[in-house]
């Protein structure tokens, strides 16, 4: 089997769009969501401990949203994202931060947010907590470098395969399911599409299940929320992660990824299904991910709630 290392040798500059559909049902609360962003990613230096780049966000816009509850979130969250929309960072070449390079200017823009933030907080304790949190992340290097790694981009970007020869089977203990409710490890398997291994393009595909068994002790730990109108005895969580990289092969440049993140604890009552899509500019979309056999008989059966709740596929 053809292997590859993946990595990224070349500098270079791109703009990328990053689409993100959400949708999830939380018992009687279904969101559904479609927000795009764009970025311009730089990769200024690279040397054997990793690279040197800047991450810039250009802009973000929420496409579609089916409650204002998401445009409410939103906006409160694009105040926090606006210490974080210009990032000079040194990565490793697997995508962890090492170093991030502006971190005073990111201190300075959030000095400015909280003055303003501190001018309203005398209508509302909520937003005095709020305050009091966030000073004791930017009061913390190590914790504002937490915040930049789960930054969007950097993990639909990187994924588990640069830095990685594949194909590769490995374990990753440090997550949480879908729903973060409960920790849970997961097992990482990756492999080349051999249609693609001696072309200037390789298409990379992983998957991820949880390692350990979702019995009953899981189903209470993650759902112990939803108890009381769930029989957890009853239910058979599926948790998948599945993932697609296109890479130009001579540079390690990424040109499309697609990433399907699903948790179905009970598929009319409880569950979470996300896709996140992103495309280097300039270069179309050329393939789509393989269809699951659920998605399959949905359409095949014409019923309407299952095309609604995997129209992602």
């Amino acid at each position: 089997m053809e292997r590859s290392n993946i990595s990224i040798s070349e500098k270079f500059q791109a703009q990328y769009m990053l689409s993100i559909e959400m949708e999830s049902m939380l018992v009687s609360a279904l969101m559904k969501s479609k927000t795009e962003i764009r970025y311009d990613f730089s990769i200024l230096n690279i040397d054997e401990e990793g690279f040197e780049c800047r991450l810039v966000q250009l802009d973000i816009f929420i496409q579609e949203a089916n409650s204002n509850l998401i445009h409410e979130v939103a906006e409160l969250t694009g105040a926090f994202n606006r210490m974080f929309n210009e990032l000079h960072l040194k990565l490793d070449h697997t995508g962890k931060v090492l170093q991030v390079l502006n971190i005073e200017l990111i201190l300075s823009k959030w000095k400015q947010t909280k003055q303003l933030m501190q001018q309203a907080a005398n209508k509302s304790d909520d937003l005095k907590d709020l305050i009091a949190l966030s000073d004791s992340m930017f009061a913390s290097p190590e914790k504002i470098q937490q915040a930049i790694q789960a930054n969007e981009f950097l993990q639909t970007y990187f994924g588990y395969i640069y830095g990685s020869e594949v194909p590769f089977s490995k374990s990753d203990p440090n997550r949480t399911n879908f729903l973060n409710t409960s920790y849970l490890p997961f097992k990482v398997s990756s492999t080349i599409d051999q249609q693609t291994a001696s072309q200037k393009n390789i298409k990379v595909l992983t998957s991820s299940v949880p390692y350990v068994t979702l019995d009953m002790n899981f189903k209470k730990n993650a759902y112990k929320s939803f108890e009381d109108k769930i029989d957890l005895k009853s239910i058979k969580p599926e948790i998948t992660e599945d993932t697609v990289h296109l890479i130009e092969v001579k540079t390690g440049k990424l040109l499309h990824t697609n990433v399907v993140k699903k948790e179905i604890a009970d598929d009319q009552k409880l569950y979470i299904i996300n896709q996140y899509t992103m495309v280097i500019d300039g270069f179309g979309s050329i393939f789509n991910p393989p269809k699951d056999k659920a998605a399959e008989s949905s359409e095949n059966t014409g019923t309407q709630g299952d095309k609604s709740r995997f129209k992602f596929f």
